[in-house]
């Protein structure tokens, strides 16, 4: 797959220009970005860095690899302590 543009006309050139699967993998690859920068504390625009992750995102995320897997371990412990 082609890499990713920084500026927001060509990213939408680019995903334009992608075919079906490659579209598909940008996608994932963005919602796991954006997984990543709220694991990290900084939510996507519109949440709260207290908004709680979905299950399914966290379970389907789990395991992608190595760094994303601890950020999802620290996440749910801090979630767990929370409510507690």
């Amino acid at each position: 797959m082609p890499s990713r543009p920084e500026t927001a006309i060509e990213r939408y050139d680019w995903l334009r220009s992608l075919i079906a699967e490659q579209a598909r993998r940008a996608g994932l690859l963005d919602r796991l970005d954006a997984l990543c920068e709220h694991l990290t504390g900084r939510p996507a625009l519109g949440y709260s860095r207290d908004d709680p992750l979905p299950s399914a995102a966290l379970e389907e995320a789990d395991g992608y690899n190595a760094q994303l897997s601890r950020l999802i371990a620290r996440y749910r412990a801090g979630r767990a302590n929370s409510l507690t």
